[in-house]
């Protein structure tokens, strides 16, 4: 059974980021082929057989530029990649984004950031608040390219970089399957 390359890369992440800051180099991953990365000091980025995946603390250049970002918002931390076409699936990419927004309240934030998808031609596919005690409002929407599905409240990881005042969201915008 061929390994999922993707997956392999992803393994490969923490050897990369382990690294020193440095340009491009390239490894050799067992059962993949040469991976190569860079590494800009702040950034990370893995590629390998028409893969990629990039971690860091600033909005892609690629990201697009159809999607809104919430407004006033901060960026905590950036995952983003690209899976290449197979025989099976299209090429898609995705971007997970950690944001910090200010605002008077997560309900706010939420509702306000749902006007600007609305505007920019998105609809709205589920917005509500998650249960199990816990206090986030999600956000389902799409446009003929792209998903998003924003959490507010969830500032993964990134809890302690959130200033007073600030409110935790996590973006995951996609446009495959």
């Amino acid at each position: 059974m061929k390994k999922n390359v993707f997956s392999t890369v992803l393994a490969a992440t923490s050897i990369a980021v382990g690294l020193s800051a440095c340009s491009t180099h390239s490894i050799h991953v067992p059962g993949v082929g040469s991976v190569k990365y860079s590494n800009n000091g702040s950034n990370v980025t893995i590629s390998s057989h028409g893969n990629t995946l990039a971690e860091g603390t600033s909005l892609p250049a690629n990201f697009p530029s159809t999607v809104p970002l919430p407004k006033g918002y901060r960026v905590l931390g950036v995952m983003n990649g690209n899976n290449a076409a197979t025989g099976s699936s299209a090429a898609s990419a995705y971007f997970d984004l950690y944001l910090a927004v200010s605002n008077t309240s997560q309900a706010a934030a939420a509702t306000s950031y749902e006007a600007q998808l609305q505007s920019s031609g998105f609809t709205i596919d589920n917005q509500g608040g998650s249960g199990s005690g816990l206090s986030m409002t999600v956000i389902s929407a799409k446009s003929a390219q792209w998903g998003v599905n924003a959490v507010f409240g969830n500032s993964g990881g990134y809890a302690s970089q959130l200033k007073s005042g600030e409110i935790g969201v996590n973006l995951i915008v996609s446009n495959g399957s």
